[in-house]
């Protein structure tokens, strides 16, 4: 899912937590931090979700994963220019 803007980000993470999301809780954890300038991070990050559930209504297992996130400093703040999370396809047998 990509959003673009303000609005369209707050919308679509709107819908999600209110649709397929709701209840879910995501634990980040950074595992790297890089600092290639000294308005710039980047962060690598692992991720667990819990609570996401199939249409159903039954519980899906926790889902691990992993986050690459750029981050720029801009009158002492930090803002997050790009995060994107993905799930790895599982070990093939």
């Amino acid at each position: 899912i990509t959003h673009r803007g303000r609005i369209e980000i707050q919308k679509g993470l709107e819908e999600m937590l209110a649709g397929p999301m709701k209840g879910t809780q995501m634990k980040i954890t950074p595992d790297v931090i890089r600092f290639p300038a000294d308005n710039v991070a980047v962060e690598e990050a692992s991720f667990i979700m819990t609570g996401l559930k199939m249409p159903d209504g039954k519980e899906v297992p926790p889902i691990n994963g992993f986050c690459l996130a750029v981050y720029h400093k801009l009158n002492n703040e930090w803002f997050a220019l790009s995060v994107q999370c993905m799930v790895p396809p599982p070990t093939p047998k």
